[in-house]
């Protein structure tokens, strides 16, 4: 590595430091309000969909930062945008759902369906997140293989929270994976391929970042927002994949640490 994408690296770092710092905090901040929530029965207000608009935007950007190139972001975006409204249109790739609106912010899209702007930022976290923690293990298609598969392994899961906990969407029909059709899975397999196809043999990717982190915190918090409503095998399994991510994120010689 030449000295000036050395300090590129170690500048980009930095930054994504940064970011994921902020995101612990907003990871922090909405845990404890949703245990006060339950435990109290506080009515948040417009105070948690902030905190989620917060936490995904400084996750999904430290991400990005990590990728190291705007091209691959935009595609992954874009491709995930693009499946979504044709998903809701139409039922494929993922099955029949529609958004409640409670993502906020959202806008309509026809007549009868709600898009949430915050949509593309989760698919850059989790599908760049699953790419970037991957990456230092495998390369080209097989990375991007291994990404779209835990990817869609922590959809399973996410979508029990999604649904049940934050109302955020509801399938119209029920199904085998956590009460949600196996075409879900199938499409997120799919799709995860896809959005992620624009990362092969990318240059500029900062492996060994904080990606990982993210990506683990991410499963955590939402495991456990799905715990304060009872125990079910869905947060056991999604908290187990955010421990191997943290784990897979801090084997020696990967990642950088905080000293940047």
């Amino acid at each position: 590595m030449s000295m000036g994408n050395k300090q590129r690296t170690i500048d980009r770092l930095r930054i994504s430091y940064r970011l994921y710092v902020a995101f612990a905090g907003f990871v922090l901040f909405s845990v404890a309000g949703s245990c006060l929530s339950a435990g109290y029965r506080i009515d948040p207000g417009p105070i948690a969909p902030l905190a989620g608009l917060c936490l995904i935007l400084t996750g999904s950007v430290c991400v990005a930062v990590e990728i190291g190139r705007w091209e691959p972001v935009v595609w992954i975006a874009g491709v995930a945008s693009l499946l979504e409204c044709l998903g809701m249109l139409t039922g494929f790739p993922f099955g029949r759902y529609d958004y409640t609106g409670r993502w906020w912010p959202s806008i309509p899209i026809g007549s009868s369906h709600n898009f949430p702007l915050l949509l593309p930022f989760a698919w850059i976290l989790i599908v760049g997140g699953c790419y970037l923690t991957v990456r230092p293990f495998a390369s080209g298609w097989l990375a991007i293989t291994l990404a779209a598969v835990l990817a869609a392994a922590i959809d399973a899961p996410m979508e029990r929270a999604m649904t049940s906990t934050f109302h955020y969407w509801a399938w119209r029909a029920a199904g085998p994976v956590f009460g949600v059709p196996l075409t879900n899975t199938l499409g997120w397999l799919a799709v995860g391929l896809l959005a992620a196809a624009s990362l092969r043999n990318r240059q500029g990717e900062t492996a060994g970042g904080y990606s990982p982190r993210v990506l683990a915190l991410f499963c955590g918090f939402i495991a456990l927002s799905g715990t304060l409503g009872g125990l079910e095998a869905a947060w056991f399994l999604l908290a187990l994949l955010g421990v191997a991510i943290w784990l897979a994120g801090s084997l020696p010689g990967r990642s950088v640490g905080g000293d940047v």
